[in-house]
This record gives C-alpha cells, sequence and structure tokens, in this order.
C-alpha cells in the first residue's frame, strides 16, 4: 500500500517538495487549544511566563531538530503567544 507524499512519520511531515505553511497546520492548533484551555485571567505576569517557557517554548523540539519550519508558522506561533502574554494589558 502507497500513499501519496507528505505524510507523517512521528509526527513530523514528509515532504518531496518546498515547505508549505499547511504542513505545520497541526502545531498552530495544538498552540491554540494549549492557550485556550489556560485562563489567563488567574495567571499572574511569572505565571504566564512559566507557561510560555516551559510549556509553549518546548512544545515541538524534536520536530525542529529535524525540519525547519516557514516564517509564516513562526510568526503565527508567536503572534498566539504574545497575544496570551498581553492579555491582560488589552482588557
Amino acid at each position: 500500500m502507497h500513499s501519496q507524499l507528505p505524510i507523517k512519520y512521528l509526527s513530523v511531515p514528509i515532504f518531496k517538495d518546498r515547505k508549505k505553511t499547511f504542513l505545520f497546520d497541526d502545531l498552530i492548533s495544538f498552540v491554540q487549544n494549549k492557550i485556550l484551555s489556560w485562563d489567563s485571567n488567574f495567571l499572574s505576569f511569572a505565571g504566564r511566563v512559566t507557561l510560555i517557557k516551559s510549556v509553549l517554548c518546548s512544545l515541538d523540539v524534536y520536530r525542529f531538530q529535524t525540519i525547519f519550519s516557514t516564517q509564516a508558522v513562526c510568526n503565527k506561533a508567536h503572534k498566539l503567544i504574545n497575544n496570551f502574554f498581553l492579555e491582560r494589558f488589552f482588557n
């Protein structure tokens, strides 16, 4: 049984041509789901920093050791993290 590329092996996309942003959509949705599961109203400044450093910034160390993501994926992830971090200051 042969499948078409791109496929995932150990949660890392394997593809033939240039990197596409959609290959990393699961990473962005994982970051969004993590952020939505935390109630930022009850977190202090230090609590947010700790969550960001320990959970969000270490999410896919394995994946990024094997393949570089596109700049658009990094920008989306940074935007989500920044919005979570600064949420209390804008409300």
